[in-house]
């Protein structure tokens, strides 16, 4: 009898748990958003969201329309229905779901007039095109970010399939890091599907977005090193502006070294930068203006010969 009773103890311990642990969303895993149909129409259309780990009642979890949040007309595990908002613009806006284990990647729905325009917002006398840079303002005006006095450069471009790059916003003179643009191109016009401050894992850029694992080596450089190399550039009458400065390595047997390179539209370069201690700052060292770099064969600092992991860089 005293056997049963425990048995019978131990077998409504678990059941709680198990009612508390689905309470909480403990163990959910993060939403995955993988098509939306139709992805262009007019308000009013009825759209389906297909995915994975949505869960199979809503509960607290929600669709993000934009700004908005969107009432679902069906919600499963894999798939979710909603109807396009009423009296919206015609454009470009994020969709993603988010539930108890975390936010999905956006996609992107194209909003067209009634008369089938997919047209963006218009101001009379605009001049329109559809490049990157007109994506990215379109889609920062959409998600309130505000981009007075940003310029934009070009930070990596796959080179598994060119459609896909990463482009990057900042205002000048900004000393912060700049924000990362995910973009593909479809046809003639660009689309941004996310943006970041700290860019993607590959893992992230495959599973998400199913783009190029190769953008996950978009790594920018620190503020100190773009400071330390625009002021060479300048010391030897190069233009430093309108410049991509990416971290191609650090040194793994002295972290004080780094090569970083500089792209412009004109050219790319590179540099060998190294944390002087005793200043407190970085220093050029070598750079491929002058001759012999890449390899940096021969360069050193007061005696320091370059790092041998990053000669060849």
């Amino acid at each position: 009898m005293r056997s049963k009773c425990i048995v019978l103890l131990l077998s409504t311990i678990l059941i709680l748990f198990a009612v508390t642990a689905a309470a909480s969303g403990c163990g959910a895993k993060k939403p995955k958003l993988n098509s939306m149909s139709p992805d262009k129409a007019p308000v009013g259309t009825e759209v389906t969201l297909a995915g994975s780990y949505f869960g199979d009642a809503q509960g607290d979890s929600i669709i993000q329309f934009g700004t908005l949040t969107v009432e679902a007309e069906n919600w499963s595990d894999s798939e979710l229905k909603f109807t396009v908002p009423e009296g919206l613009d015609a454009g470009g806006y994020g969709v993603s779901v988010k539930t108890d284990g975390g936010t999905s990647g956006e996609l992107q729905f194209k909003v067209k007039e009634k008369n089938g325009s997919e047209e963006p917002d218009r101001t009379k006398g605009r001049i329109e095109a559809d490049t990157p840079i007109q994506a990215m303002l379109d889609y920062c005006g959409k998600t309130g970010i505000n981009t007075a006095g940003w310029t934009f450069s070009v930070v990596l471009r796959s080179t598994v399939d060119p459609s896909w790059k990463i482009d990057q916003g900042a205002a000048a003179g900004s000393s912060g890091s700049p924000l990362q643009f995910l973009l593909h191109q479809e046809g003639e016009e660009w689309k941004v599907l996310g943006h970041s401050a700290v860019g993607w894992t590959a893992a992230e850029l495959r599973d998400e977005y199913s783009a190029p694992e190769d953008l996950a080596d978009a790594t920018l450089a620190v503020p100190t090193q773009v400071e330390a190399i625009q002021s060479y550039l300048q010391s030897r009458g190069r233009v430093a502006s309108g410049r991509t400065y990416i971290l191609v390595k650090q040194s793994r047997e002295d972290g004080n070294w780094d090569v970083v390179k500089a792209r412009s539209e004109a050219e790319e370069l590179e540099f060998v930068v190294i944390w002087n201690n005793m200043s407190g700052a970085y220093e050029v060292v070598a750079s491929s203006i002058d001759p012999g770099g890449p390899p940096w064969t021969g360069v050193e600092f007061k005696g320091q010969p370059i790092p041998s992991d990053i000669v060849n860089e």
